[in-house]
C-alpha cells in the first residue's frame, strides 16, 4: 500500500470531486487527498501543507496549468507534478514537460492507469499517456538521416531505448526482457553515454526524434 499526500487542482468541480472519490477509495492508496479549483489556490495550499504529488489540470482560467507548474517547480522543487488534460494532441504537452512536469495523462484514463502513473512519477519516471507519446512522436520526428549513434547501439540497447521512449521504468524493462536491475542500469548508462542524454526524459526526446516510437495517427 502506497501512502501519499495528493493535491488535486482542477476548476471543473464535478470532475475534481469524482476523481477525489476515486483516489480516496482506491485500496492500494492511503493518505490525504486535498483539492483546489485554481492555480492560485493551489499555490496557497502548497505553502500551508506538504504534498507528495500535484495532479494539475492544464486548462484553467487566470493562471493555467503550465504557469502553475512553473511556479510549483520553483517554489516547491521536491513535489511531483502530473498534468491532466482532456486532449491527447495538446500543444501544451511539450510546454508542460519543459516547465518541469513529471508526466502528462488524459482525463479518461482508468483508475488503475492513474495509480500506476502516481507510482511511476514517485519512482522518478516521466509518465506519458500513449496517445500523448504518439502525438509527440509525430511532431518531433524529423526528415533527416539516421543519427550515427543509432548504429553504435547494440540490438539489446536499441530494444531498451525503445522501451525507455515508451515511458517504461527500469523495473518494467527488466520484467519485459527478463533482466536483473543492475544489468538494466548498466545498459541504460551505456545508452545515455552513446546518445548524449543526461537523463531519462532527454533519452525519450532523442529517441522520439530518431523515430524509435511509431506514430500511427
Amino acid at each position: 500500500m502506497t501512502e501519499l499526500s495528493i493535491l488535486l487542482v482542477d476548476d471543473q468541480r464535478l470532475f475534481a470531486a469524482s476523481l477525489k472519490r476515486v483516489l480516496e477509495t482506491e485500496p492500494d492508496l492511503k493518505g490525504e487527498v486535498s483539492s483546489a479549483d485554481s492555480g492560485g489556490s493551489a499555490l496557497i495550499k502548497l505553502q500551508q501543507g506538504s504534498f507528495d504529488i500535484v495532479l494539475l489540470d492544464v486548462h484553467m482560467p487566470e493562471m493555467n496549468g503550465i504557469e502553475t507548474c512553473r511556479r510549483i517547480r520553483v517554489e516547491h522543487p521536491g513535489v511531483k507534478i502530473l498534468m491532466l488534460s482532456a486532449f491527447a494532441y495538446d500543444d501544451f504537452v511539450q510546454e508542460a514537460l519543459d516547465a518541469g512536469a513529471n508526466g502528462y495523462l488524459l482525463k479518461d484514463c482508468t483508475p488503475d492507469r492513474l495509480i500506476e502513473a502516481l507510482r511511476g512519477v514517485l519512482a522518478g519516471n516521466i509518465i506519458l499517456a500513449p496517445p500523448v507519446m504518439r502525438s509527440l512522436a509525430g511532431k518531433m520526428k524529423r526528415s533527416i538521416p539516421e543519427p550515427q549513434w543509432l548504429h553504435e547501439l547494440t540490438p539489446r540497447e536499441r530494444e531498451i531505448l525503445k522501451l525507455i521512449a515508451e515511458g517504461r521504468s527500469n523495473g518494467e524493462i527488466g520484467a519485459v526482457l527478463n533482466l536483473g536491475s543492475q544489468t538494466v542500469y548498466n545498459y541504460v548508462s551505456s545508452i545515455y553515454s552513446k546518445i548524449g542524454a543526461k537523463d531519462r526524459f532527454e533519452a525519450m526526446r532523442i529517441s522520439i526524434e530518431a523515430g524509435l516510437v511509431e506514430h500511427n495517427d
